[in-house]
């Protein structure tokens, strides 16, 4: 019997080790993970960052060529009128993005879309019906050929 009570000492010995060896690598597993995911997390900061600087060149670059162009038919002031607002509307989302960090218009987003959930719900909804019934049409179209 006491061949027996020394194997499970050791086979109780064993467990306990392997339990604790387990336990530490899943500690340094769950540590080597929160340091990729906070570089990813990092890097997509950085990018959407990068992106949201380009927009803004973007958003400039397009109202001004949008009041060049408007320009070039100097008897068409109608014209000029509306570029110029459209232009103006493009410079304050220029502007806009400038002055805000991606997290500041994420919080944006989220708020807009909490006070305008039922807008939102209905504009989705109606876009959808449009699209389905294009494609509902499209499909009968193709289907003379």
């Amino acid at each position: 019997m006491a061949g027996k009570n020394g194997v499970t000492t050791d086979v109780n010995e064993l467990k306990d080790e392997l339990k604790q060896a387990i336990d530490k690598a899943a500690v340094e597993a769950e540590d080597v993970a929160t340091v990729v995911a906070a570089d990813v997390a990092r890097e997509l900061r950085q990018k959407a960052d990068d992106v949201r600087k380009g927009m803004v060149r973007t958003l400039n670059d397009s109202a001004l060529k949008l009041r060049e162009q408007a320009r070039e038919d100097p008897a068409d002031v109608d014209a000029q009128k509306k570029a110029d607002e459209i232009a103006k509307q493009i410079e304050r989302a220029a502007s806009y993005l400038s002055t805000h960090s991606v997290d500041d218009i994420r919080k944006d987003a989220e708020e807009t879309v909490k006070k305008n959930s039922t807008l939102i719900l209905a504009v989705v909804l109606i876009v959808g019906v449009i699209i389905g019934l294009l494609m509902r049409n499209g499909d009968r179209d193709c289907s003379a050929w």
